[in-house]
């Protein structure tokens, strides 16, 4: 029997329906090299109990909460005293930052984890935060970035490149090819939307391109089909916008899933307004693994996943 003892430590901010999150999931669920640990740093996270039904041992705490940060510090310590990882690896800038302080005082081996390729838009709250970052990358051992776009950022913002690593976000083929065909009514479109709700996802553009074509002459039935972190009906900026424009009719939400293929099978393409921000999205890579063409803002990596196989534009 194969008795597993090189232990992976997982420090991540959140455990919502994102990117990184389920970047997180794929790679404890599917690698049998080493043993997993998650910890989350704040709690009710879409994945959490997901993480827990599939034996990952998962530890979640409360570092919002300004009375909990002192016991929570000293109880993330003792874990990463418990179950001695050779690794540390954190996922996103308040982990990474935590981790690469907890672990290097337990002089462990930490991995960054960076997905962000720019900065437009940042809050002002946030840019305290990106200076201790920065500050702090002499720490880990290797940062690994989701896209190329990433990897030249933050060599421009003056990060090590030679601790600068790039490694792309995969899609599970497995769960694909097993997927059933849905034939698809050839005067209906369906037009599918992933991504939580943030300013970033630019949900106004998309209400802009429904209404838009929902005034069209001559158009075919088109429905847009939504999926992602915080989109439902008890959303209200979501409903103002859908009442905004008018859009009851066009538009289908969908509940958050883990199993998101099953969600493109219903969708004829796929629709991508992030203007700034993204690294590598999911949505892309997964929408063309299960055969669905994208359109897309040319932001971060976005015309090197879609290639020839869906349509760029560059313009707002």
């Amino acid at each position: 029997m194969n008795i597993k003892t090189n232990k992976i430590v997982h420090i991540i901010t959140g455990l919502k329906s994102g990117g990184a999150e389920k970047n997180l999931f794929n790679i404890v669920i599917n690698d049998k090299s080493f043993e997993h640990i998650v910890i989350s740093l704040t709690k009710n996270g879409f994945y959490e109990n997901i993480l827990k039904k599939q034996n990952i041992e998962t530890h979640i705490f409360n570092f919002k909460s300004p009375i909990l940060i002192i016991p929570n510090i000293f109880l993330l310590l003792w874990v990463l005293l418990i179950k001695k990882p050779i690794i540390v690896q954190t996922w996103m800038f308040h982990a990474d930052i935590i981790g690469a302080l907890f672990g290097k005082l337990l002089f462990k081996k930490v991995i960054w984890n960076i997905r962000h390729s720019n900065f437009e838009n940042v809050k002002f709250k946030y840019t305290l935060l990106l200076q201790i970052h920065k500050f702090l990358s002499f720490m880990p051992n290797k940062i690994i970035c989701c896209a190329n776009s990433i990897k030249k950022t933050y060599i421009q913002r003056g990060y090590n490149k030679r601790k600068l690593r790039v490694i792309f976000n995969g899609v599970n083929t497995y769960k694909i090819r097993d997927l059933k065909k849905i034939k698809h009514n050839k005067n209906k479109i369906t037009i599918g939307f992933v991504g939580r709700w943030s300013n970033q996802k630019n949900f106004l553009f998309l209400f802009k391109i429904i209404h838009y074509i929902k005034n069209c002459k001559n158009k075919n039935d088109i429905t847009f089909l939504l999926i992602g972190e915080n989109l439902n009906h008890q959303n209200k900026d979501l409903m103002k916008l859908v009442n905004r424009f008018n859009a009851f009719s066009q538009i289908k939400i969908f509940k958050k899933t883990s199993n998101i293929e099953n969600f493109y099978s219903k969708c004829d393409f796929t629709f991508n307004c992030s203007f700034y921000g993204e690294g590598f999205p999911n949505v892309l890579a997964e929408s063309l693994a299960c055969n669905k063409p994208c359109f897309a803002f040319n932001s971060g990596d976005a015309k090197l996943i879609v290639n020839k196989y869906g349509f760029i534009y560059n313009t707002r």
